[in-house]
C-alpha cells in the first residue's frame, strides 16, 4: 500500500521541480539579456565584415532613439585599430521594436 502511494507523490514532486526549475531559468535569462543583445551582435558582426584586418577592441552602447511606435534606432560605438590607425566606428541599426526586424543598419567612420 505504501508504494503505490509513494510513487505518485515522487512523480508529482519531480514535475513541480522541473516546472520550478525551468520557471527560474526563464527569469534568470531574462534578466541577464539586455533588449539590444540582439543588434549588438549584429554590430559587432558588420563592423568585423568591414573591417576584417583590424583590431575591433570594444564597444559602447550609446542608447537607443525611439523614432514611432514601430520604428527605433540603437547606436554603438567600436574602437578600431588598423596599421597603427585608431578611430571609431558609429553603427546605428535601426529596426521594428514590436516585431524586431531589421529596417536598416549604418557604419560611419568617427576621426
Amino acid at each position: 500500500m505504501k508504494k503505490r502511494i509513494a510513487y505518485p507523490l515522487i512523480c508529482i514532486a519531480f514535475m513541480i521541480g522541473l516546472l520550478a526549475s525551468y520557471s527560474l531559468s526563464e527569469m534568470i535569462g531574462l534578466a541577464e539579456k539586455p533588449d539590444y543583445a540582439k543588434w549588438s551582435r549584429m554590430a559587432v558582426e558588420i563592423v568585423k565584415e568591414n573591417y576584417p584586418d583590424a583590431d575591433v577592441s570594444d564597444y559602447k552602447y550609446e542608447g537607443r532613439n525611439s523614432i514611432s511606435e514601430k520604428k527605433a534606432q540603437d547606436t554603438f560605438l567600436f574602437q578600431v585599430k588598423k596599421d597603427e590607425k585608431a578611430f571609431e566606428v558609429k553603427v546605428v541599426v535601426t529596426f521594428n521594436p514590436e516585431a524586431e526586424t531589421l529596417y536598416s543598419l549604418s557604419l560611419e567612420e568617427i576621426n
